[in-house]
């Protein structure tokens, strides 16, 4: 089980660091075409990353293909349509307050939404309650924020 947490977090760490990566060149990008054409194009990118994908895991699977329940099918379409107003909406707020301003933002706001998944138990299946030290942590981070915000 350690094993499995210690492999988890340097996941997570090195996704941070493409998700970093991936952040300045949006913000590079979208100076150049702005924010729109920018994450369209990152999302045209993301879709034949995934097609390729897909396509190479079906064509080596003997399971079927889409043998994924409906519900599950929209919930995931969603998110993946979701994923075309995130990236937008990335290239736009790291143009306006840079990379790090803008991606502890944007942490800020999934923290936001977790607390509340949590708490809800939409994410483990165990609720997991909102405590005075959650809070605090949100509002160290809310701070942190501001301290990172670029000064005029």
């Amino acid at each position: 089980m350690k094993n499995l947490v210690l492999l988890g977090v340097l996941v997570a760490v090195g996704t941070g660091i493409m998700i970093g990566a991936q952040a300045t060149l949006t913000t590079r990008g979208s100076t150049v075409v702005g924010p729109v054409k920018a994450g369209l194009m990152m999302a045209m990118g993301s879709g034949v990353v995934a097609a390729l994908t897909a396509g190479l895991m079906f064509t080596l699977s003997r399971e079927a293909a889409w043998d994924i329940p409906r519900l599950v099918q929209g919930m995931l379409f969603l998110a993946g349509a979701m994923g075309v107003a995130i990236v937008i909406g990335l290239a736009f707020a790291l143009q306006q307050v840079g990379v790090t301003a803008g991606l502890a933002s944007i942490l800020l706001g999934q923290m936001l939404v977790s607390v509340a998944v949590d708490a809800l138990g939409w994410g483990t299946g165990q609720p997991i309650p909102v405590t005075a030290g959650r809070i605090l942590g949100l509002a160290v981070l809310a701070l942190a924020v501001y301290l990172l915000l670029p000064r005029a």
